[in-house]
């Protein structure tokens, strides 16, 4: 009986051994390793907010009215908020009701988001670019860093004040404008001026529009291919009153300054009576052949 016992647990350490070096086989970093250039490619999918400032600009905006003012008939509706947040945002009071997908808070975190994946693929092609391998990854980091500008571009919109030239906006607190993945827990950033965010803005910009390009992606609309790249462009030089790269990046855009802009205007309240829910509403705008 002793001989059988020590055979058993011989056995039972054995295994034991076993699946333990089965778990210290395994990778512990589960994270994608980001070899070629078609993973920082695939990357760059989650590289685009999945959360909108649409809401926060519409009921900021002077599109929306108190409900209970009187219309012209002098009706008095007095309707309840769909959410409590949209009171909120209405009132320019600090937004605290819901964290949904449209809060400040998640459209803060959502662009955050986006600009660490930016900032992943970029490390990478550093190394890439080191290897002599800028040619592979090229539209890659010119798709990465027009993320990271008009995503910062966004978020200094939303939560600094109106930018008002180089010199009055280095008077105003800009956002932590981030260039690096983050490695630490809690990292303290500084906000710096809103002309200093503006100024790194323009540098990504400029750095990332030549690299485009449309031949990067089989379905490039829903990435900054070139139209989309061009479209910001004249946006973000519109914000700093550059009104000559305005006219040329807007050309590029439309294509030409003759171009007929009809072919860009959505037909979608056309389409209302073939609509059932709100939710076909938003597949037939996001659709890619619109």
């Amino acid at each position: 009986m002793k001989l059988k016992h020590i055979t058993y647990t011989a056995l039972l350490a054995l295994v034991s051994l076993s699946s333990c070096n089965d778990f210290l086989d395994k990778e512990p970093d589960t994270r994608v390793d980001l070899d070629t250039p078609e993973k920082l490619r695939m990357l760059l999918v989650n590289g685009y907010p999945t959360s909108s400032y649409s809401m926060i600009g519409e009921m900021s905006s002077d599109n929306v009215v108190d409900n209970n003012s009187p219309n012209d008939n002098g009706v008095r509706y007095n309707l309840s908020a769909y959410d409590r947040i949209v009171d909120e945002i209405y009132a320019w009071d600090d937004a605290v009701a819901t964290s949904s997908t449209d809060s400040p808070t998640e459209v803060w975190e959502a662009y955050y988001h986006s600009i660490a994946c930016a900032n992943a693929v970029l490390e990478k092609v550093e190394e890439f670019e080191a290897e002599g391998r800028s040619d592979e990854v090229s539209a890659v980091k010119g798709e990465a860093l027009l993320i990271r500008a008009y995503d910062h571009f966004i978020l200094a919109n939303l939560f600094c004040m109106p930018y008002r030239g180089a010199e009055l906006s280095a008077q105003y607190q800009g956002i932590p404008y981030i260039t690096k993945p983050e490695t630490e827990v809690r990292v303290e950033y500084n906000r710096g001026t809103l002309a200093e965010t503006y100024a790194k803005i323009q540098a990504d910009l400029e750095a990332g529009l030549p690299l485009i390009s449309d031949n990067l992606y089989e379905v490039p609309k829903y990435h900054f291919n070139k139209q989309a790249a061009y479209a910001f462009a004249a946006r973000f030089y519109l914000w700093i009153r550059d009104y000559e790269k305005v006219i040329t990046y807007a050309d590029l855009a439309l294509g030409g300054a003759n171009a007929d802009v009809s072919q860009y205007t959505s037909d979608i309240w056309t389409q209302v009576a073939n609509f059932t829910y709100i939710s076909d509403f938003a597949r037939y705008y996001s659709n890619i052949t619109q």
